[in-house]
């Protein structure tokens, strides 16, 4: 998207591939480093339903069924359990590495922290391939791996973040591919897209970026070369076919989800719509998915794509509709998004820091004035990512960390049990390590238990007041453990 010159900031700077490699290195030690004290951490903190429900998915594959096909849930009742939303690839790899070294949470953020820092080079090599400034496109990776949400999601159990791994590298070998058509690289750009897309289903919409560049190759080239450029676009759909194949089989079991039907069945109202949407730009573009040190450099490089030609090349039409259809998806999702799901934005994220890029380079080429305040920016960012998700992992205060033993010693282990109150339907179940069936919202009467006791139900652990007065006044129901504020009845 930007001219291939090398800027003044490379003459400031001179770079050679060591430091280029010393720099990534520094930013994998500086994370790891700063992550250090939460790999212990058990799955606490902001969407955490999510983490427990992705990290039960790998303790079912490890201990239950391998079959990468066979996704299970612990909200199973008496059934099998199997529950199939995104394809589980990550899931099944980590449950693949529980095989070999055992499972314990730390492997799975150990395994997370490496997709991230992998995402962060191929995020590095994409920046170095738009903008041939070394120095940029490594201050914009620091930038990428200091940005609060993918610094906080970075070492949880969320597969959004391989797949925008996998979108990081896909775009990269897609630049390279359009650069030198080499066929290796259209071929593991298509694989990559694929990848992402089987994971997380939104990121379908970047294939606009390798789309519209086929459809402008095909208007540039003549009648005999068309077949040629027909068969570009055909490698990205061959590697998009097992991802369209798994969701034509598994969004039908999905009954009326929000993420499919999106705004069409929308229950907000447009105030509340329009909440959400200044919410994200005001809020959660600047705090998490950039990074307060960034937004400077954002702004910037949105000003020059946009007002300075010289920056554009062949790229730019293709990426810049990508960036469109992403937008198009945010608005779509905004009644899903709404307010805190920012791992929903991750498909916006390569599209964030090319802009970020192109506003380090320009700040590093201008002056030495300019150069400081890069330096300045560079400096406060993981400050404030720290001040922002440093904490995000405090157990404290946690009933379901804190007395986790207590809690899951109470029943034999393969007892199936109720739940509640627990809105999520996953974050309960994981902590009790149990399976049965979950409720919220004060809601069990008595026919319900009845109807669960007849289906196997041996326990009921209630964290809920009313529940607990009604079965021991009502039901009379034995109580066999208080553990905090859950009691543990017999049924």
């Amino acid at each position: 998207m930007v001219t291939s010159s090398i800027p003044p900031s490379e003459k400031i700077f001179p770079i050679q591939k060591k430091i280029k490699w010393f720099g990534l290195g520094f930013i994998i030690l500086f994370q790891f480093l700063m992550h250090f004290n939460h790999f212990s951490s058990d799955l606490v903190g902001i969407h955490v339903w999510r983490q427990t429900q992705t990290q039960a998915g790998i303790d079912s594959f490890y201990a239950e069924d391998f079959n990468i096909l066979n996704p299970r849930k612990l909200d199973r009742g008496d059934g099998s359990g199997i529950f199939r939303k995104e394809f589980p690839l990550v899931q099944w790899t980590i449950a693949g590495v529980y095989k070999l070294v055992g499972n314990q949470l730390i492997v799975t953020r150990i395994c997370m922290f490496i997709i991230s820092m992998v995402s962060m080079i191929g995020l590095f090599l994409l920046l170095l391939s738009l903008l041939r400034a070394q120095w940029a496109a490594l201050i914009g990776a620091w930038a990428f791996s200091l940005a609060p949400a993918i610094f906080y999601h970075g070492i949880n159990p969320m597969p959004d973040i391989a797949a925008l791994c996998f979108i990081n590298w896909g775009l990269f070998l897609f630049v390279k591919w359009a650069e030198g058509k080499q066929i290796k690289n259209l071929i593991l750009s298509a694989l990559l897209f694929g990848l992402a897309t089987a994971i997380k289903l939104p990121f379908i919409v970047l294939y606009l970026i390798p789309a519209v560049y086929v459809l402008q190759q095909l208007s540039r080239h003549k009648i005999n070369n068309i077949i040629h450029s027909l068969s570009h676009g055909v490698v990205y759909l061959l590697f998009l076919i097992p991802a369209a194949i798994w969701y034509i089989n598994v969004i039908p079991t999905w009954g009326k989800a929000g993420v499919v039907s999106g705004l069409i069945h929308a229950h907000d109202s447009s105030s509340m719509l329009l909440h959400y949407a200044i919410h994200n730009v005001i809020s959660t573009l600047p705090e998490l998915l950039l990074n307060w040190g960034s937004v400077l450099f954002f702004i910037t490089g949105l000003i020059l794509i946009f007002f300075k030609s010289g920056l554009r090349n062949k790229l730019f039409i293709p990426f810049l509709i990508g960036g469109i259809g992403v937008s198009v998806y945010y608005i779509f999702e905004l009644n899903m998004i709404q307010d805190k799901h920012d791992y929903y934005a991750f498909p916006f994220v390569p599209f964030l820091f090319i802009a970020v890029g192109c506003g380090i380079r320009y700040f590093l080429s201008k002056s030495k004035t300019t150069k400081y305040i890069a330096i300045a920016c560079a400096v406060a960012m993981p400050l404030l990512t720290y001040a922002r998700k440093g904490h995000a992992w405090n157990q404290e205060g946690n009933v379901l960390v804190e007395y986790k033993t207590e809690l899951q010693n109470a029943i034999p282990n393969e007892a199936l049990c109720i739940a509640g109150n627990d809105e999520s339907t996953f974050i309960y179940f994981y902590h009790l390590n149990k399976k049965g069936w979950s409720f919220n919202n004060d809601e069990l009467p008595a026919s319900r238990i009845a109807e669960l006791k007849e289906k196997g139900a041996k326990y009921l652990y209630s964290d809920s007041d009313e529940i607990n007065y009604f079965v021991e006044t009502e039901l009379s129901l034995e109580l066999i453990a208080k553990v905090a504020t859950f009691r543990i009845y017999k049924l």
